[in-house]
């Protein structure tokens, strides 16, 4: 049955699909989001809220991220 539902970060990766971010990264991103901090900084990677990019460090690639909403988490922590 379903928890609740929270907000989710997820990435566009280079297999064109969007994979969602670790627990840990999805919430430093989203108290980022909430407290209306525009970039985020990772050891390997920048996130541009603000923009919806993520930048990583040693390659200068970029990458779409988007907020999602409109999903379930159940108690193992499936999306449904």
């Amino acid at each position: 049955q379903p928890l609740g539902q929270e907000p989710r970060w997820f990435y566009f990766d280079d297999d064109n699909r969007w994979k969602i971010y670790s627990k840990e990264t999805n919430q430093a991103v989203e108290q980022a989001f909430q407290q209306g901090i525009k970039q985020i900084n990772f050891s390997d990677y920048d996130i541009d809220i603000a923009n919806r990019l993520q930048t990583r460090l040693s390659t200068k690639k970029q990458r779409k991220i988007i907020r999602g909403t409109w999903f379930w988490t159940t108690d193992n922590g499936n999306l449904v």
